[in-house]
């Protein structure tokens, strides 16, 4: 970049001229805004739109060509070459520049308050990562999706146990049915089967009364059932 003086710039206005020559400004020659706008890839047709005002505004092409391959905003820029930000918006706008998008610019990587987020999800998981920050499950997933997607789903400290399966009883494809008298079913129903921590049924307790004679080791022996005393 070269120190471009008063005389150099041809200006329209002497206030610009003396704006420029205060402020001590280096401006671009052609060749190096040129080489400047190949490297950051402008189009062809921006390109040349912006060389064409080296001649008579070469801080307006400077400034421009700054614009588009930096990401500073339009304000910076006009303060670097000492024009208005409606001017460099001007310029940008007729030669032919995007416009940029409002609002602040997407980081390019979490600050460090993201980052120690991060590490307690690494550490703890999505929920006490939450609790340790003050901030809520939602929001950590958020931060999770945006900078660190393997994270998801990922269960932190959960333990497997294995069960034991119980044992498979024999598989009881007979019905019985048989009558009794009235009698006898009051006297099932207030007969005490197996601990008597459990409430029975009278069906539950004729099917528990056979098993169990079945399963007693005297099979075979009359069977004996308690009954209460009335």
């Amino acid at each position: 970049m070269t120190n471009i003086s008063c005389e150099q710039t041809s200006l329209p206005t002497d206030q610009n001229c003396r704006r420029l020559t205060n402020a001590g400004i280096l401006l671009y020659t052609i060749e190096e805004a040129k080489t400047k706008l190949a490297e950051g890839g402008a189009p062809v047709g921006t390109v040349a739109a912006i060389l064409a005002l080296g001649s008579s505004r070469p801080n307006i092409m400077s400034a421009l060509a700054d614009l588009i391959c930096s990401d500073a905003t339009a304000k910076t820029v006009a303060d670097r070459y000492a024009l208005a930000p409606s001017a460099v918006h001007y310029w940008a706008k007729r030669a032919g520049l995007p416009e940029r998008q409002r609002g602040r610019r997407s980081a390019m990587r979490p600050n460090s308050k993201l980052q120690r987020i991060l590490d307690a999800v690494r550490v703890g998981g999505i929920a006490a990562a939450a609790r340790r920050a003050g901030v809520s499950r939602q929001r950590v997933f958020q931060i999770v999706c945006r900078w660190e997607p393997q994270l998801k789903g990922r269960r932190i400290g959960s333990k497997v146990v294995e069960m034991r399966r119980p044992a498979r009883q024999p598989r009881r494809n007979i019905v019985v049915s048989f009558r009794i008298s009235t009698e006898e079913w009051k006297k099932l129903l207030i007969a005490k089967c197996g601990d008597g921590r459990r409430q029975m049924s009278g069906f539950a307790k004729a099917r528990a009364i056979v098993l169990g004679h079945l399963n007693d080791p005297n099979y075979g022996a009359p069977l004996q059932l308690r009954f209460p005393r009335v």
